[in-house]
């Protein structure tokens, strides 16, 4: 794997978490960022939002997101396109994220992977490049369990 089982150890020990600052932790915790951006390129998250893509988006299209949402998935708007919103994101397989975001913009998006370093450059991030905790990090989603009407 990318990891071994003390950087995943280490990057769970400041409690639990997922999507974008899971990849931020472990690369805080020595993974190599090029490796967890070739993993995503191979599953097909490609290609790469580069910083010059993230610092061109325009602030209505940024402030669609608010700026804890944002930093709580790793994720960047970037530019309306045919298929949807493009956004850079940390973790562009993190279901919740691409859930939460999608309902809030009331539309589509298209995730492509961008480097944990860049996303935490442009959000202005602390530690590292390890985002601030948020109330956002505390909520999970539990699936709604419906009686069966046999």
């Amino acid at each position: 794997g990318l990891a071994t089982r003390d950087q995943l150890a280490a990057a769970l020990a400041a409690g639990p978490v997922g999507g974008g600052l899971l990849v931020a932790r472990l690369i805080a915790h020595g993974v190599s960022e090029d490796d967890v951006v070739g993993m995503l390129l191979s599953e097909g998250h490609g290609p790469v939002l580069e910083m010059h893509e993230l610092l061109q988006a325009s602030s209505p299209v940024v402030d669609r997101i608010p700026v804890e949402m944002r930093r709580a998935f790793l994720a960047m708007p970037v530019r309306p396109e045919a298929q949807g919103l493009l956004v850079g994101m940390a973790d562009p397989t993190d279901r919740h994220a691409l859930r939460e975001i999608q309902h809030l913009i009331h539309g589509k998006i298209v995730a492509r992977v961008t480097r944990v370093s860049d996303i935490a450059s442009v959000l202005g991030a602390r530690d590292d490049r390890i985002p601030q905790a948020t109330p956002l990090h505390l909520s999970r989603i539990l699936p709604v369990r419906r009686p069966r009407s046999d």
